[in-house]
C-alpha cells in the first residue's frame, strides 16, 4: 500500500510538472480549431473537417467552467501513460527515476507543450503508447489497467481522422513484432491487443460520419484535404487544366485561381472550394479529381508526397504555441463568451499578447529529438541481442507511428510544426527508456552475458 501511495503521488507530481508551459503562458494554449472542439459538446456542432470525439471527451471535463481542467486531465493521462510504459519495459520503476524521466521530458520534449493545448494533438502519442502496451506486453498490466488502456486507445484513435491510418500501421507492426518474437501465439495476442482497439476507433469515426452525413460519406471528407494538397503541389491543377471544361467539374470555373496555398483553399471564404459549392457539395468531385490526378501524373504526385513527408519529418518548433488568437475575432470571442470568468486571463496570456518568447527551445527540442532518434537506432539491434526486446519493440512501434503520422500530415494534408510536435516526444521517451535499460543491466553486459533482460511478457 505504501508503494502504491508513493506511485500515485509521483504520477500526480509528474502531471503537475507537465503543466508548466500552460502555467508559464498564463492560460491553456489555444488554436483556431479549439473553439470548434469546445462548441461540439456545448452546442452539438458537427464540423465536416474533424472528428467530434475530442469535443465530447473534453466537454464533461471543462463543463463550460474552465479550460484549465482540460490541461490538467491531459497532463495526468500523459504522466500515467509514461509511468506504465516505464514499468512495462523496465519491469519495475522507482518514483525518483520516474520523476527524473518526467523532468527530462518536460524540459527537452514537446510533450508538456502539446498537453497544454486544447486540441486532440496529445492523443496521437496516447494512441501509440496504448497500442504498444496492449499489443506487446499485455501480461504486465493489471486487469483494470488493461481495460483503462483499451478504452483510452479507442478514444484516442477516434479523436482525429489522421490517427486512423497511423493506428492501423502501428497495429500491423505490433502483430509483425509479436509474430517474430512468439510465433502464431504472439500474432494472435497482437490482433486482440492492438488491432481490435484500432478497428473500434475507426468504426467510431465511420458511425458518426454515417449518422451526420449519410452512408455515402462514411469515409469522411479526406478527399477535400487531399485535393487542397494536390492543387498546391501541382498535379491536381495540371489535371484540371487538361480536362476542363469538358469534364464538367464545378472547379473548372475557378481554374484561374489555382494553384493556391492549401490552407487558403480549405478555409478562406472566397477560395475556389467555397465559390464552387463548398466541401459538402464537392466531396465526390474532389475524390474524382484526386483519383484522376494520381492516375494521370503518378510520378509528380509521388515526388510531391515524398518532399512533403520529408519536410514534415524535419519540422519541429513551438510556432503553433506562439500563434495568437487575438487576430481571429470569432475564435477569440467564442472562447471568451463560453468561459466568461476566464476572459481576462485568456486575453492577457503570453500566447495572446505575443510575449511567449523562449525561442531557444526550438533548437533545444530539435537537438534532443535528433539525439534521441540516433540513440534509438544505434541501440535497436544491441537491445534485440541482449534480450531487451520489449524496449526494442517500443522503438519500432514509435518510429512506425512517427513516420506514418508525418506522411499523413505532410503528404496528404500540410507540413506543420504541430503535426510533428504531437508525436516526436515519443522518441525522446523511447531513448530514455533504452538508456535506463542499459544502465540497469550494465553489470551483466560488462561480464559478457548476451541475454540479460527480463522477458516475462509472452502472450
Amino acid at each position: 500500500m505504501e508503494d502504491r501511495a508513493r506511485i500515485v503521488i509521483a504520477v500526480l507530481l509528474g502531471a503537475a510538472i507537465l503543466c508548466w508551459p500552460a502555467l508559464y503562458n498564463g492560460y491553456p494554449f489555444l488554436y483556431p480549431d479549439s473553439p470548434a472542439y469546445v462548441e461540439i459538446a456545448a452546442e452539438g456542432y458537427k464540423p465536416w473537417s474533424r472528428s467530434i470525439y475530442y469535443g465530447y471527451l473534453i466537454g464533461p471535463v471543462h463543463m463550460n467552467v474552465s479550460l484549465w481542467l482540460v490541461v490538467v486531465v491531459q497532463s495526468l493521462i500523459a504522466a500515467h501513460l509514461v509511468y506504465l510504459t516505464l514499468r512495462v519495459t523496465l519491469d519495475t520503476i522507482q518514483p525518483f527515476t520516474y520523476l527524473a524521466v518526467i523532468v527530462l521530458l518536460a524540459a527537452l520534449s514537446p510533450l508538456p507543450w502539446v498537453g497544454g493545448f486544447v486540441l486532440p494533438d496529445i492523443f496521437g502519442g496516447f494512441a501509440v503508447l496504448a497500442l504498444f502496451l496492449l499489443g506487446i506486453a499485455p501480461n504486465r498490466l493489471s486487469r483494470a489497467e488493461s481495460v483503462y488502456v483499451f478504452c483510452l486507445a479507442v478514444a484516442a484513435i477516434a479523436t482525429h481522422n489522421a490517427y486512423l491510418p497511423m493506428a492501423l500501421g502501428v497495429a500491423c507492426i505490433v502483430v509483425v513484432v509479436n509474430s517474430v518474437r512468439f510465433g502464431w501465439r504472439g500474432a494472435s495476442a497482437g490482433l486482440l491487443g492492438a488491432v481490435l482497439p484500432a478497428a473500434l476507433g475507426i468504426a467510431a469515426i465511420v458511425v458518426t460520419n454515417v449518422a451526420y452525413h449519410g452512408v455515402e460519406r462514411a469515409a469522411g471528407y479526406g478527399s477535400i484535404f487531399a485535393l487542397a494538397r494536390l492543387q498546391e503541389d501541382g498535379p491536381a491543377t495540371a489535371y484540371l487544366r487538361d480536362r476542363c471544361p469538358d469534364a464538367g467539374y464545378n472547379l473548372c470555373a475557378y481554374l484561374d485561381d489555382l494553384p493556391m496555398w492549401s490552407n487558403d483553399f480549405l478555409w478562406h471564404a472566397r477560395s475556389p472550394l467555397y465559390k464552387a459549392g463548398g466541401p459538402l457539395v464537392l466531396a465526390d468531385e474532389a475524390s474524382a479529381i484526386v483519383r484522376g490526378a494520381v492516375i494521370a501524373r503518378p510520378w509528380p504526385t509521388l515526388e510531391a508526397a515524398i518532399a512533403n513527408w520529408r519536410d514534415q519529418v524535419l519540422m519541429l518548433s513551438l510556432k503553433t504555441q506562439r500563434w495568437s488568437l487575438a487576430n481571429h475575432d470569432w475564435h477569440f470571442r467564442t472562447i471568451g463568451n463560453r468561459f466568461s470568468t476566464e476572459q481576462e486571463t485568456m486575453a492577457s496570456a503570453r500566447q495572446q499578447t505575443d510575449t511567449l518568447g523562449l525561442y531557444f527551445l526550438d533548437s533545444l527540442l530539435r537537438t534532443a529529438a535528433l539525439v534521441s532518434l540516433v540513440l534509438c537506432l544505434m541501440l535497436l539491434w544491441p537491445l534485440v541481442r541482449w534480450h531487451g526486446k520489449s524496449v526494442a519493440a517500443l522503438i519500432v512501434v514509435v518510429v512506425t507511428g512517427l513516420l506514418i503520422n508525418a506522411f499523413v500530415s505532410g503528404a496528404i494534408s500540410e507540413p506543420l510544426p504541430r503535426n510533428n510536435a504531437r508525436m516526436i516526444w515519443l522518441i525522446d521517451l523511447a531513448a530514455m527508456i533504452s538508456v535506463l535499460w542499459l544502465l540497469r543491466h550494465r553489470r551483466a553486459l560488462w561480464s559478457g552475458r548476451r541475454k540479460v533482460g527480463y522477458e516475462g511478457d509472452e502472450p
